[in-house]
């Protein structure tokens, strides 16, 4: 993929967690990468929005944000130690991310 760098670096972590099985092991990963997914996404909120998203400034704002929304969701998944609801946010996480890269020109 061709995304900038902090949208690169979010989809280095988030990409391996979303790819993996379902199941206590995926759970377990992605409760220990919450803390670094959440810095990540917010080092993308802090970077300059990317010049493939200048077209909609308002709209990328409002996906990063939900992004942080999603991972925080995950974070409290995780607290409540409920597997569950843990792949339910990892699922809102993993379509936050791809909305949110949909303002750079990448669909699925």
């Amino acid at each position: 993929h061709d995304f900038p760098s902090a949208v690169y670096q979010l989809h280095q972590l988030l990409a391996p967690l979303w790819h993996s099985q379902p199941g206590s092991d995926r759970v377990d990963a992605a409760c220990n990468r919450v803390s670094q997914l959440h810095v990540l996404a917010k080092n993308i909120a802090s970077a300059a929005v990317p010049e493939r998203a200048l077209h909609d400034r308002v709209g990328w704002n409002d996906a990063v944000k939900n992004m942080i929304v999603t991972i925080d969701q995950l974070s409290v998944a995780c607290s409540k130690n409920g597997g569950v609801d843990v792949e339910a946010a990892l699922v809102a996480a993993h379509r936050a991310f791809h909305d949110m890269v949909a303002y750079l020109g990448h669909g699925h």
